[in-house]
């Protein structure tokens, strides 16, 4: 098994963006740290989707 982490397409990393800082309450610091930790993205495409969700 590997280490190698799921890519999310950019309307899944807006949606798991989404349910993060709506359904689990997280602030966008945390909704970052988070989404870095268990996918391979970037800051960039974060900001991306953040930008999508306003």
């Amino acid at each position: 098994m590997t280490d190698t982490k799921y890519t999310p397409s950019f309307e899944t990393l807006v949606k798991y963006a989404l349910h993060e800082l709506d359904d689990n309450r997280l602030t966008h610091g945390q909704t970052r740290k988070f989404l870095k930790e268990t996918y391979n993205v970037t800051d960039t495409d974060i900001e991306a989707a953040f930008e999508a969700i306003n």
